[in-house]
């Protein structure tokens, strides 16, 4: 009886192509033998692994696929990440600008206020070696009572980021 079920069983399941490793499988080349030596669990014959062999794993062409899909999925990310560097390069560069324009300025101030009368213009004068590739320009009118002064700061990659900051300082009596 209880062998007419597994017979029964494992014929349901060849038929709907399940994959079910671990249950009770009939081997029908020893039909005979006893269940209870082995728990009721036995070894597929090879005729079981031959019918769920398309079961068990992918195939080359679905592993292809995949991989198709994959590597077409990556070409805009691929394609993104020159633009980020280049963006991240130019607001480092612009940041840094920003910081020399802020210093050179507070110390034309420093020095407008000590000696208003000497006038302050340079033009493509590059920074020490921390930041080299970096240079400026400093215009100043002249007035005598009322100074200008505007500074630009930029780097040689790309002189058209231009950071200019602009101060006037009043003569003190």
């Amino acid at each position: 009886m209880r062998l007419m079920f597994l017979c029964h069983f494992a014929r349901s399941f060849r038929s709907k192509r399940a994959f079910a490793p671990l249950e009770k499988v009939a081997d029908f080349s020893r039909r005979l033998s006893s269940d209870k030596a082995d728990g009721g669990l036995r070894h597929q014959s090879a005729q079981t692994v031959r019918g769920l062999r398309s079961l068990t794993g992918f195939t080359f062409i679905e592993i292809l696929m995949a991989l198709v899909i994959m590597s077409a999925s990556l070409i805009p990310i691929m394609i993104w990440i020159p633009t980020s560097v280049t963006t991240k390069l130019v607001a480092e560069q612009k940041t840094k600008a920003i910081f020399l324009a802020e210093g050179l300025m507070e110390q034309l101030r420093y020095q407008v206020i000590n000696n208003f009368t000497t006038s302050r213009t340079a033009t493509s004068q590059a920074f020490s070696t921390p930041f080299s590739g970096f240079y400026y320009n400093i215009t100043d009118n002249g007035d005598a009572s009322l100074k200008a002064i505007t500074v630009s700061v930029w780097h040689s990659e790309k002189p058209s980021n231009v950071v200019t900051f602009y101060a006037q300082i009043a003569r003190r009596y």
